[in-house]
C-alpha cells in the first residue's frame, strides 16, 4: 500500500498523477493496476480523476502495459511511470520523451548506465518495443521489470545512451520508494 502513504497530506499516487499531469509531452495518463481486490482503491482513484484504468495480473506488469498499448494504439511513446519514483522531475521526463520520440532508439532508460539519481525519471518506450517485448519475454523478471528484457538482450534493442547535464550527475543517490526507510528519508 505504499502508493497510499502520504507526503504533505497527499498520497504518493496523487503526487505522481499531479506531476504527470504537468508534463508537456504526456497526452494521456492510464493507470495499469492489478485485478486484485486490494487494488480496487486504485481503480476508484482512477475513476474519481477520470483516468482510464487497465487491470490485469499482479505479477505481470508487462501484460498490463501490453494491454494498455493494444487499447491505445494511437500513441507511439509509452512511459512506464511506476509508483516507486514519486520524486521524479517532470522536466526531465519531458526531455526524455522528446529525445526518444526524435530518435531511432527503442527505449530510453535513466536506469541503464545510470549517472543521475535513481528515481529522477522513468523508462520511456516506443510502442513497437512493447509489442516486441511482449512477444519475446518469458522470464518472470522480464514480466515485472519490462526494460530488463532489453538490457538482457541488447543485440535486439537500441537503448538510448542517456546523457544528462553534468550538474545532475549523482548516480549514488537513490530517490525510489522501496522500503519504510526510503519513505522516512
Amino acid at each position: 500500500n505504499k502508493i497510499f502513504l502520504k507526503i504533505n497530506k497527499k498520497t504518493i499516487l496523487e503526487l505522481i498523477y499531479e506531476k504527470l499531469s504537468i508534463c508537456k509531452n504526456i497526452d494521456k495518463i492510464i493507470i495499469a493496476t492489478s485485478s486484485k481486490k486490494n487494488d480496487d482503491i486504485v481503480a476508484t482513484f482512477a475513476k474519481n480523476k477520470d483516468i482510464d484504468c487497465i487491470r490485469g495480473s499482479e505479477k505481470n506488469v508487462l501484460s498490463r502495459i501490453s494491454k494498455a498499448q493494444k487499447y491505445y494504439k494511437e500513441y507511439n511513446i509509452i512511459v512506464r511511470a511506476n509508483a516507486d519514483c514519486p520524486l521524479f522531475i517532470p522536466k526531465i521526463l519531458d526531455f526524455d520523451i522528446n529525445r526518444l520520440a526524435k530518435s531511432k532508439f527503442d527505449l530510453l532508460s535513466p536506469f541503464y548506465k545510470n549517472d543521475i539519481p535513481f528515481g529522477f525519471s522513468f523508462v520511456v518506450f516506443k510502442s513497437k518495443t512493447i509489442i516486441k517485448i511482449s512477444k519475446l519475454a518469458r522470464k518472470k523478471v522480464h514480466k515485472e521489470h519490462v526494460e530488463n528484457y532489453c538490457f538482457d538482450n541488447k543485440k535486439k534493442f537500441k537503448i538510448h545512451p542517456c546523457k544528462y547535464d553534468k550538474k545532475l550527475h549523482a548516480p549514488n543517490i537513490n530517490l525510489t520508494l522501496d522500503t519504510k526507510k526510503d519513505y522516512l528519508k
